[in-house]
């Protein structure tokens, strides 16, 4: 139903909810509204709709990649690179570390930064390209 089609002291009503104090402590204690809040919010269902609607591998070129994981996305954000902070230029180093990372497919976030040490890989420093 469209607000503008309800009666004119129900629309008033409704615009003198967000000041009555009865309704606001009724609304942040309602267990209702919080359950269905924490369904909408359910980061793992989201995350396997964004791997539905991407498809669930990424093609660059002739290969074939898994979807980028929080994890990945995460690690990528700490070493700073060039692919979550716009105001850095992507070197190759960038590139290599980006695709070793979709190889390896990190899921979590001690899996990406093992990749690393036990391959003796700085992901920071230019010299070690992959």
């Amino acid at each position: 139903m469209n607000f503008r089609n309800l009666p004119k002291h129900i629309q008033e009503g409704i615009k003198l909810l967000p000041t009555d104090d009865e309704f606001q402590h009724r609304f942040a204690t309602d267990k209702v509204l919080d359950e269905i809040d924490a369904m909408k919010t359910n980061m793992a269902d989201e995350y396997k709709s964004l791997q539905l609607v991407l498809g669930n591998n990424l093609k660059i070129g002739d290969r074939t990649f898994h979807p980028i994981t929080p994890a990945m996305w995460s690690f990528l954000w700490v070493i700073d690179s060039p692919f979550v902070n716009y105001d850095k230029t992507v070197n190759d180093v960038d590139i290599d570390l980006f695709l070793y990372l979709l190889e390896k497919r990190c899921r979590k976030w001690g899996q990406c930064e093992d990749h690393f040490r036990g391959n003796r890989i700085h992901p920071t420093s230019p010299q070690n390209h992959l």
